[in-house]
């Protein structure tokens, strides 16, 4: 080669066992942890969030660890997936935000609710 030539590669990394592939659309970051929604039913119209532990990320994958250790130094609890499970792989990061939303404003209810019925009952 010549100084100002260059050379585009791809290098094909082997996948390690025990490591499932998602799109990196579907990883909702939090600080220092990364969360995934997943389907509970076969029907997909219920799903749960999941906290996982990456072990390589990609501009469009994902490489999760399907059955990662617990981190005492973070106080990380990641737990499993699998191969085969579904996860929301658009608008994950606005359910999430919808979520965060709902929870505070039950939260708001909760704390209102119980002056309003020392009160009389009424707001």
């Amino acid at each position: 080669m010549r100084i100002g030539q260059f050379v585009t590669a791809t290098v094909d990394l082997p996948n390690r066992p025990g490591l499932v592939v998602v799109p990196t659309s579907s990883l909702i970051d939090d600080g220092s942890r990364t969360y995934v929604f997943v389907a509970r039913d076969k029907a997909k119209t219920i799903f749960s969030r999941r906290e996982v532990r990456i072990a390589r990320r990609g501009a469009v994958m994902a490489q999760l660890e399907s059955h990662p250790q617990a981190d005492s130094a973070t106080g990380s609890h990641p737990q499993p997936i699998d191969v085969g499970e579904y996860v929301v792989t658009s608008g994950a990061v606005e359910l999430a935000e919808q979520i965060h939303k709902l929870q505070t404003q039950r939260s708001a209810v909760a704390i209102e609710t119980p002056g309003a019925a020392e009160a009389g009952g009424r707001p």
